[in-house]
C-alpha cells in the first residue's frame, strides 16, 4: 500500500476552497501526512493586464504591474494563512506557496518538486462558464497528474 507522506492541496479561493482544505486536512490527520497548500496566479491574466496597459499606452507612475503582482501574492498568502489556521491543528505540518504561471503546469511542477504522493483539488474553480462540470485545470490535472488526485465537488 502506498504511503502518503506529502499531500499537495490546490487552493484557488473559489467556492470549493474551504471544502478542499477541509478534506485535505482530514486526510492529512488520518494518514499523518504533511500538507503543501498552493495557489497559482494565472500568467494569462497577468499578460492580459500587461497587454491592456500597453494598448492604452498607460504610463502612470502610480501603477506598477510588478507592485500589483507583489500585492496580490501578499494578499493570497494572508488569505491562505487564514484559511489554513482555522482548520489545521497543531499536529499537522504544512507549507504555503504562491506560484505564478499556467495553473496545471505549476501544480504538476510542484508535485515533482515536493515529491508529493497525492493531490487534492476542487473539481472546478472560479469560472463556471468555461467548463460546466469540471474545470479546465482539473481536466488537465486528471489527465497528467502522476500521483493519485482527489477531486472535491461542492455538494448541494
Amino acid at each position: 500500500m502506498t504511503v502518503f507522506k506529502k499531500i499537495l492541496v490546490a487552493i484557488d479561493f473559489s467556492s470549493y476552497s474551504n471544502k478542499v482544505a477541509e478534506h485535505a486536512i482530514r486526510l492529512a490527520k488520518e494518514l499523518k501526512s504533511e500538507l503543501i497548500f498552493i495557489n497559482v496566479l494565472n500568467q494569462q491574466q497577468i499578460n492580459l493586464i500587461q497587454q491592456t496597459l500597453e494598448k492604452i499606452n498607460y504610463n502612470n507612475e502610480r501603477f506598477s504591474l510588478a507592485e500589483y503582482i507583489e500585492e496580490l501574492v501578499e494578499e493570497r498568502e494572508t488569505e491562505m494563512e487564514l484559511l489554513v489556521k482555522e482548520m489545521v491543528s497543531n499536529g499537522i505540518s504544512y507549507k504555503i506557496e504562491i506560484h505564478t504561471g499556467v495553473p496545471f503546469k505549476e501544480l504538476l511542477a510542484a508535485v515533482e518538486e515536493h515529491k508529493a504522493d497525492m493531490v487534492v483539488m476542487g473539481a472546478k474553480g472560479k469560472t463556471d462558464i468555461k467548463e460546466v462540470l469540471v474545470g479546465s485545470t482539473a481536466i488537465k490535472m486528471f489527465r497528467r497528474c502522476p500521483v493519485p488526485l482527489v477531486s472535491i465537488r461542492e455538494q448541494n
